[in-house]
């Protein structure tokens, strides 16, 4: 699974930021083929986006998908170290960007503009999104890390009794790989029995500001993280494969 030279990846942020976050709790997998990130819980539509990324960063093998003696630092530095750690990993991956800008200082404009040339095109808010996503975790930019949605670190299933509802997680002071924080159900945010549960876009749109103002920094980044989150929920799937409404 060798990237092009030109190739930057546009994983949606949440699952690679948990699945690093994942070996820091002792988690660590072997290997991180498509087939165990979807059983990890990774939508379908968004496992091979996640193992490129892993692949971009250095942390698992081109080839075989197994971790690399990258991955496995990253896991073991304390925590007063990990910033540093993670902040070398996104050197090392997106050397040519950072050769352009400082995200820190780099408006909107040039930092999607250090995305241009690459490939795929199409991707380039994906692609920044989860570079700043990651330069955030590494406190590279302003902001803090992000949160994912609720963990399934078992194979999907149906609960044996129709309608039974899933269990909260226990709050761990660390997101896994598709965690939120729980949310009251209101009219148009409750979960149906069986179907996918949207409410972090709900506790995304909680986030607005009140008074109806903000930077266009903070705006964008909203944007961001609806974005990613819209991607890590729901899987993209050819027109011909959606049946009508």
């Amino acid at each position: 699974m060798a990237l092009s030279a030109n190739y930057m990846p546009y994983a949606p942020a949440a699952p690679v930021l948990t699945l690093i976050r994942r070996a820091r709790d002792g988690k660590l997998q072997d290997a991180y083929t498509t087939d165990q990130l979807t059983r990890l819980g990774i939508a379908e539509g968004n496992a091979d986006r996640v193992q490129k990324a892993l692949t971009f960063l250095g942390l698992i093998d081109d080839d075989t998908a197994v971790k690399t003696p990258t991955f496995d630092r990253l896991s073991r530095v304390t925590t007063e170290e990990y910033p540093s750690a993670m902040a070398e990993v996104i050197q090392n991956g997106y050397a040519p960007v950072l050769a352009v800008i400082d995200p820190q200082e780099a408006n909107d404009i040039a930092i999607h503009d250090a995305f241009r040339g690459y490939d795929p095109a199409a991707q380039r808010a994906r692609m920044v999104g989860l570079f700043l996503a990651l330069c955030r975790e590494a406190g590279l930019v302003e902001g803090g890390p992000i949160e994912g949605r609720r963990a399934h670190v078992r194979p999907r299933a149906r609960s044996k009794a129709a309608g039974t509802p899933r269990p909260q997680p226990t709050p761990t002071g660390r997101t896994s790989v598709e965690e939120h924080a729980p949310m009251p159900e209101a009219n148009g945010n409750r979960q149906e029995a069986g179907g996918q549960d949207y409410r972090m876009l709900g506790e995304l749109i909680r986030q607005l500001p009140r008074d109806g103002r903000w930077t266009t920094g903070k705006r964008d980044r909203w944007i961001q993280a609806v974005t990613a989150t819209v991607d890590l929920l729901v899987t993209q799937v050819a027109d011909h494969e959606v049946g009508p409404s």
